[in-house]
């Protein structure tokens, strides 16, 4: 619930195009995932009465920040070793699949704005 007159701040996952959901909408509805446009964000907040004023595709610096995974996967090795390595391929094998998915499918947005409703 946002105030009227309130602001803002959402960072998420968008699709690039249109065509890229449908190859993946089976496994999509499954997972519960549905990640829309940006036309499509920008016309639903739009229409719920949400004002855009700043608009970022942050998708180089989420991919910054999986690529340098490798220093928080460390924390791993303070564990048992089984336990530590299968944290570690976890963990590796997920900023990949992420890493794949922004430079393939998928950008990470940051919006900022206000309630325009009174």
């Amino acid at each position: 619930m946002l105030k009227p007159s309130g602001h803002f701040l959402i960072a998420d996952i968008l699709n690039r195009a249109e065509s890229d959901r449908n190859a993946v909408s089976f496994w999509q509805r499954r997972m519960n995932l549905n990640h829309w446009t940006l036309a499509e964000y920008r016309n639903a907040m739009r229409v719920n009465g949400l004002q855009i004023n700043y608009q970022e595709d942050i998708t180089r610096l989420i991919l910054h920040g999986y690529r340098h995974a490798r220093i928080w996967s460390r924390t791993f090795l303070a564990q048992s070793l089984i336990p530590a390595l299968m944290g570690y391929t976890w963990g590796k094998a997920m900023a990949a699949v992420n890493c794949l998915l922004l430079l393939t499918l998928r950008r990470y947005f940051l919006f900022a704005g206000e309630n325009s409703k009174s």
